[in-house]
């Protein structure tokens, strides 16, 4: 392995652009995110209506997450996470000002569109520029910064709106987000240098191969370990608020989202020091969060949620960079968007799942059972065949 000052000699300006725009990403993120729904409802928007508005947006998420990765491996990755940012901020702008549902609706498809083309965009500005021999330390520095500083600017975040949220109103608070995310699109086209990695392959062209790579026996892992995280995170955002605070109290929501935001970014931090490999790491998270979510449906909830929390970020991390370790340059964002629609389709699916057992069994029983589906996939992932580093990458 060379040594640490070579390394850092190559990467240290990327590593701490990628982490700070991460993390300023997440922040905004979390301002809108913690209050469009009352935003949308104060509006007399009614839950169904709103429902509906939120199917279309999620079904749109699921069409076009695979194309954008096509799209920025085909017309260069600066580009897309550029214009995906000023889409998405622009939606949150139109999102706050909008008086009329249609405009709202339009704002929330524009939401999706701009967040699924700068999806998966970051990385490879960084390791398409990295020689071979650097990359294994690179992507697994790169994933733990990124993961950490997302899940810190997202504690950050529910912050500034515990703090704010008595002065400033939810129109402002999302128009802010968004007034953040167009001033981040401006930083990455500058910061940024544009990767050289480009597809020669048209748009569906990369489509086909890479739907072919993901169908392919010895991605399967990357697959279920994909399908094991998303259903843990949907099981963690839909139910912590039910589970943990029970009255709806918001002041308490937002105490409570920090702490889960510092324990995700703990797990985030922490395989650095597991000298084990991603995909082992992969399996330990996916063990907590069943584990933590189990635990919360029967007793110390909070603790229960906290140790999920840390699985979830520990999972995201070592996964994270399992994946990018097994990709192409000229096809990463592609196949980074690929596993990426399998893993929103998952999410439906245990949305779907959840709802129905919730009002079948009750909210614990649902959640013990999705715990256990969680450990069947992490089962499946571990006697499944592990995909190989490819070592035919273009060293940039």
């Amino acid at each position: 392995m060379a040594d640490s000052s070579t390394f850092y000699s190559r990467s240290p300006k990327a590593l701490y652009i990628a982490a700070g725009l991460s993390g300023a990403v997440a922040f905004a993120d979390f301002l809108f995110g913690a209050v469009y729904v009352t935003l949308l409802l104060g509006r007399a928007i009614s839950p169904s209506l709103l429902g509906t508005m939120f199917a279309v947006s999620t079904g749109l998420s699921i069409v076009l997450e695979a194309p954008s990765g096509a799209l920025a491996d085909r017309y260069g990755h600066r580009r897309l996470l550029s214009i995906g940012l000023v889409v998405w901020g622009s939606s949150l702008i139109l999102l706050a000002t909008a008086t009329s549902h249609i405009v709202t609706l339009a704002a929330l498809i524009l939401w999706t569109c701009g967040m699924a083309l700068q999806s998966g965009t970051i990385a490879p500005l960084v390791i398409n520029r990295t020689a071979q021999d650097q990359r294994e330390r690179l992507i697994q520095t790169l994933m733990r910064w990124t993961q950490t500083a997302h899940w810190l600017c997202s504690a950050l975040g529910a912050a500034t709106v515990y703090v704010v949220g008595t002065v400033l109103d939810t129109k402002s608070i999302v128009f802010a987000a968004g007034c953040v995310l167009l001033t981040l699109a401006c930083i990455a086209h500058i910061a940024f240098r544009e990767s050289t990695a480009k597809s020669p392959q048209t748009v569906w062209s990369s489509l086909k191969e890479s739907f072919g790579w993901v169908l392919s026996p010895i991605v399967r892992p990357l697959v279920l370990a994909s399908a094991a995280s998303s259903l843990g995170m949907t099981v963690i955002v839909v139910t912590w608020q039910p589970v943990l605070s029970p009255q709806g109290d918001v002041r308490l929501n937002g105490l409570i989202l920090i702490g889960l935001t510092a324990a995700a970014a703990l797990g985030s931090w922490l395989p650095k020091p597991l000298a084990i490999s991603p995909k082992n790491q992969t399996i330990v998270g996916l063990g907590l969060i069943a584990g933590g979510l189990a635990a919360g449906s029967v007793t110390v909830p909070l603790v229960g949620y906290l140790f999920a929390e840390f699985g979830l970020g520990l999972t995201l991390t070592a996964s994270g960079a399992w994946q990018q370790l097994s990709f192409t340059d000229s096809q990463r964002n592609t196949q980074y968007s690929t596993i990426a629609s399998i893993g929103l389709v998952a999410a439906l699916v245990a949305n779907t799942l959840l709802g129905w057992l919730w009002d079948s069994i009750g909210l614990a029983n649902a959640i013990r059972w999705l715990a256990a589906m969680i450990v069947v996939l992490a089962l499946a992932t571990i006697y499944a065949p592990t995909p190989r580093t490819d070592t035919t990458q273009v060293s940039q």
